[in-house]
């Protein structure tokens, strides 16, 4: 299920308030040991990056580790420039909402 509401304009662009099941993280296989046992835990601005690509997701993450994440009620925000591949989660995302998954670029079927 995806719904996307335009509410305003941030930094000059349309600034988009976002409710989807699943995104995705790329992420280290050193920081994937951490994940499992702690979850996503926000940046000092309280913010964990996904992405609704996996491709994107799996690139900007260092390609060795692709995981799927479960948002449920999670407030999640994307700008109008960005929204097919960045979307901001506000807050600390628990480990039984992540799972690893295949990353695109593997000879696997999804």
């Amino acid at each position: 299920m995806v719904f996307i509401e335009l509410r305003g304009r941030l930094f000059g662009g349309p600034l988009y308030y976002i409710n989807l099941m699943k995104l995705f993280h790329g992420t280290s296989k050193a920081n994937w040991e951490k994940i499992k046992k702690e979850g996503l835990k926000p940046s000092r601005i309280g913010i964990v990056y996904l992405s609704p690509d996996r491709k994107a997701a799996n690139d900007f993450g260092g390609k060795e580790v692709l995981l799927e994440v479960e948002t449920g009620n999670t407030k999640l925000t994307a700008f109008d420039d960005c929204k097919d591949w960045e979307v901001l989660c506000w807050g600390h995302i628990p480990p039984d909402k992540i799972k690893r998954c295949v990353p695109p670029t593997a000879n696997k079927p999804f």
